[in-house]
């Protein structure tokens, strides 16, 4: 099970239909979102962020579920070893996934992205 993470490391780099989609998304939407506040917090979000939250989750819950599916793996089980690879310090492709699930690293990862 714990190689099921560098399985979709390794669809994803080969995938360059969804790479290009999600690369678009990050580069059209990033400097949409204001600058962490001063304590690190997010600030409150706007409709207009939590829609592209949406829009990204979609995207990539629609990928993953195709890629898990051809594999055999649930969703919760493939989750939780990411969960695991983050916590031990691993990112590059995990944290776009976790991204999808929770909206604080969405937020991160794109401010990160927007400041090169």
């Amino acid at each position: 099970m714990e190689t099921i993470s560098d399985d979709m490391m390794d669809w994803w780099m080969e995938n360059d239909d969804l790479s290009e989609q999600l690369e678009k998304f990050v580069a059209t939407h990033c400097e949409k979102f204001p600058d962490l506040k001063e304590d690190g917090s997010i600030p409150e979000s706007s409709p207009e962020l939590m829609d592209l939250y949406c829009e990204f989750k979609a995207i990539m819950e629609a990928a993953m579920e195709a890629f898990l599916k051809s594999k055999g793996v649930s969703n919760e089980d493939f989750f939780n070893v990411c969960k695991k690879k983050e916590d031990a310090g691993e990112t590059g492709i995990l944290t776009w996934i976790l991204a999808a699930t929770e909206y604080d690293t969405f937020y991160r990862s794109m401010i990160d992205e927007k400041k090169g």
